[in-house]
C-alpha cells in the first residue's frame, strides 16, 4: 500500500493503518491463502516520490498487487502549500505577530484567508494548463507502466478531504477521469466516509 501520511498512519497505531486493516480483511475473506501487506506510506510524499520509492524499494519485493492511495488535496503538488498573501505577509512582519498571546488571539482572524488560499492552491493543482497537473498524470502513468510490465495488479484509492461538504468535487472528478484514461482501476471511499461523522 503506497501513499503519504494517510497510508503511513499518522496518529494511529500500527494495527489501525490501512495496510494492516487490508491484511486483516484479506485473511478473513480468504483464510486458506497467505497474505502479507506492506505499509509503504511515507509522511510528506507526493506522486514524484511515489514513482522513485516504488521503483527503488517496492519493485525489488516483487509484489503481486499495488494499492496506490492518492491524497487528493496534495499528492499532485511538487512544493508544499505555504499560505502567502499581502494580508498574511503584513501581519507576519508586524511587532504584534511576535507576541504569543496576541498571535494566538489573531490566529482565527487569518484562518479564513488561509482556507481561501488553500482552496485556490488545491484547485490550481488540478488545472490542466497548470504546471503540476501534467507532471502528476505522468507520475501516475509511470507507476501504471511499471505495474503492467511486471504483471502487478494496480488499484488506486482517491482519498478525499474529510470535512463538511464536498469542496473538491470537480478536482476529484478530474483525477478519477485521468485514472480511467490511464486504464487504472480506482475506488472512491467518499460515499462510505459520508455515512460517518468526523467532527472532533
Amino acid at each position: 500500500v503506497l501513499g503519504d501520511s494517510i497510508v503511513f498512519g499518522q496518529g494511529v497505531e500500527e494495527p489501525d493503518t490501512l495496510s494492516a486493516q487490508l491484511e486483516k480483511l484479506l485473511i478473513e475473506r480468504a483464510p486458506g491463502a497467505r497474505w502479507e501487506t506492506i505499509n509503504a506510506g511515507v509522511r510528506g510524499y507526493n506522486s514524484l516520490h511515489y514513482v522513485v520509492f516504488f521503483e527503488a524499494r517496492i519493485l525489488p519485493l516483487e509484489p503481486d498487487f499495488l494499492v496506490l492511495v492518492i491524497t487528493e488535496i496534495n499528492d499532485p503538488e511538487r512544493e508544499p502549500f505555504l499560505p502567502r498573501s499581502e494580508k498574511i505577509e503584513k501581519w507576519s512582519r508586524s511587532f504584534w505577530s511576535k507576541v504569543p498571546l496576541v498571535r494566538a488571539l489573531r490566529a482565527g482572524a487569518y484562518a479564513g484567508e488561509v482556507n481561501r488560499l488553500f482552496t485556490e492552491h488545491v484547485r490550481g493543482l488540478y488545472d490542466p494548463e497548470g504546471a503540476e497537473w501534467p507532471l502528476f498524470v505522468s507520475d501516475l502513468a509511470a507507476i501504471r507502466d511499471q505495474c503492467r510490465e511486471r504483471g502487478i495488479v494496480l488499484v488506486a484509492v482517491t482519498f478525499p478531504l474529510l470535512e463538511e461538504g464536498d469542496l473538491f468535487h470537480d478536482e476529484r472528478a478530474r483525477l478519477q477521469g485521468a485514472l480511467a484514461e490511464l486504464g487504472v482501476d480506482w475506488a472512491d471511499p467518499l460515499p462510505e466516509f459520508a455515512r460517518h461523522s468526523f467532527k472532533g
